[in-house]
């Protein structure tokens, strides 16, 4: 909505994971350095977790676009599985046409697999998205893929990634757990990385280098707001620049902040408790919401305004004398 309006390319604060946008923290690195390894290493195991919003899905998505044909990856981010589901997604994958009730005889199925690509020199690598949600027996079968070994150690990478509970969940399963070889923990980002989180995503989002969308001031309060969380720091910026846009500023402003942040819900998801005065927290959210539906109409009415402008100004020209010379010599070469 506001792209134009900020001679931007491209969204630079949606919500949705996009690696294009990934923001090489120093703790970003390394994470994608261990999740590097575990592509590469015959043994290796490897367990990213972090809070929600912390950047976790983003590093998956980069790691996936630097795969070729000399790889091989399963993987799942939908974790919601019931007994045996695991195996059959992972033959699915393999081979549609796949079809086994029994366990065993997948599991047989898959070492097959294993073995016919490590012949053929192509390592494969199972990485699984929101891992908190595997159940105890899904850890399980995931300790019974990684076993499957051949003369020279494991047949499968195993990359999980999910939210701090799931090394907790891991730890319940000493087999497995021994079996990871690294676990690296993201956390939110400090302030100088905000700022910089914050530059950065404008930057590839094409703002001209010579415009500042944000201050100082504005930085240092959406880091104490967002705590460093990068999925809030998009949700913030990205209201922010919609208040400029709605008023015709050149620029977000620090004045916006209180507007924005019960409605955009940056605080309830740090702060869970229930507010003592509800009433009050009733009429101050219906008082908000009237400012932002009067920001809107006047944002609808700025765009009608320019595309009226755009249309009469369309109109003069197709009516002008030389628009209709041209016109007619143009007929007329067709003509001819």
């Amino acid at each position: 909505m506001y792209l134009d309006y900020f001679k931007l390319t491209s969204h630079p604060f949606q919500v949705a994971p996009d690696d294009r946008f990934l923001f090489q923290s120093s703790q970003h690195v390394k994470a994608l350095v261990y999740m590097d390894y575990a592509v590469w290493d015959a043994a290796g195991f490897v367990v990213i977790t972090g809070d929600v919003g912390t950047g976790k899905t983003t590093l998956v998505k980069r790691l996936l676009r630097n795969f070729d044909q000399y790889q091989y990856c399963f993987n799942l981010s939908y974790t919601f599985l019931d007994k045996g589901d695991l195996f059959r997604i992972l033959l699915k994958q393999v081979d549609s046409s796949l079809k086994f009730d029994n366990k065993i005889d997948m599991l047989y199925q898959l070492h097959d697999f294993l073995v016919e690509k490590k012949h053929e020199n192509i390592p494969v690598i199972l990485i699984i998205d929101e891992s908190q949600y595997l159940t105890a027996e899904n850890l399980e079968e995931i300790r019974m893929l990684s076993g499957i070994e051949g003369k020279e150690g494991p047949l499968l990478r195993v990359i999980l990634v999910g939210q701090p509970e799931l090394y907790q969940n891991i730890a319940q399963v000493p087999q497995l757990y021994q079996r990871v070889k690294l676990h690296f923990q993201l956390r939110s980002l400090n302030e100088v990385e905000t700022t910089a989180y914050i530059n950065y995503r404008l930057d590839v989002a094409g703002l001209n280098k010579k415009t500042a969308l944000f201050s100082r001031q504005l930085f240092s309060s959406i880091f104490k707001h967002t705590h460093g969380i990068p999925r809030l720091i998009n949700k913030t910026c990205d209201a922010l620049l919609m208040c400029a846009f709605a008023d015709n500023k050149t620029k977000a402003s620090l004045s916006d902040m209180d507007l924005i942040l019960q409605d955009i819900m940056v605080e309830t998801s740090l702060d869970i408790k229930s507010p003592i005065n509800k009433p009050a927290l009733m009429s101050s959210n219906n008082d908000n919401l009237e400012k932002i539906l009067l920001r809107g109409v006047t944002a609808l009415e700025n765009i009608d305004k320019k595309l009226n402008f755009l249309v009469s100004t369309e109109m003069e020209k197709i009516h002008s004398p030389i628009f209709q010379y041209k016109k007619t010599f143009k007929n007329r070469d067709i003509q001819a």
